[in-house]
């Protein structure tokens, strides 16, 4: 029988995603859950297919750093690159209609090239966009208090886009770590989310 200690990480996950899953303006949540011996380099892709609503987003990197296998830095710098795909209608006539799932497909590894023959036609509309961005994980005057909520998983929640996107669109995020430390330990789970900001209420 498995004790609490050992089912708590997957409590926190599923409550989590209970959480998200009741907040009707998530158009996409997705973790990707990394190996025990670290985070190696390995690029992390989080597609988004067809948008159903049109309006402004907000795109949300989360991290979860396990307590049992400590994070040895305060920060931590990453690379963030977003793939904006054109609604189907605004697609060159020679572009066939391509998912986001697709793209990720295609762009999931160096032997791509190789095999293009076998991959969808991309959109050459597609506009790219590369970030490297620096998190902290502590709080300034105190190096040894992590900032992240949780028990047995420290959670960590970084807007790192605001969007202004139509319907029919499609989008794919690929995120992966700048430490020179790999594979960097202490990082359970990485997510994003995509959650859409209601419009202002209409005064009559």
């Amino acid at each position: 029988m498995r004790s609490l200690s050992a089912l708590l990480p997957t409590i926190v996950l599923a409550l989590s995603a209970i959480l998200t899953a009741c907040d009707e303006n998530v158009t996409s949540t997705a973790f990707r859950t990394l190996p025990e011996a670290g985070w190696d380099d390995d690029t992390l892709q989080f597609p988004v297919d067809t948008l159903q609503t049109g309006g402004t987003y907000i795109a949300t990197l989360s991290l979860r750093l396990s307590k049992a296998h400590p994070y040895p830095y305060t920060d931590i710098v990453m690379t963030v690159e977003r793939h904006l795909l054109p609604p189907p209608a605004e697609a060159s006539p020679t572009d066939s209609a391509t998912s986001a799932a697709d793209y990720a497909a295609h762009n999931s590894s160096a032997t791509d090239s190789a095999n293009s023959n076998n991959q969808p036609a991309l959109p050459t509309a597609t506009l790219v966009q590369t970030d490297t961005l620096t998190f902290a994980l502590t709080r300034a005057d105190n190096h040894s208090d992590m900032t992240g909520r949780g028990l047995s998983l420290l959670q960590y929640d970084f807007p790192i886009d605001t969007l202004h996107l139509r319907a029919g669109q499609t989008l794919l995020y690929r995120v992966n770590h700048a430490m020179r430390h790999s594979p960097l330990p202490g990082i359970h789970d990485v997510g994003l989310t995509l959650r859409r900001i209601p419009a202002p209420a209409r005064h009559k």
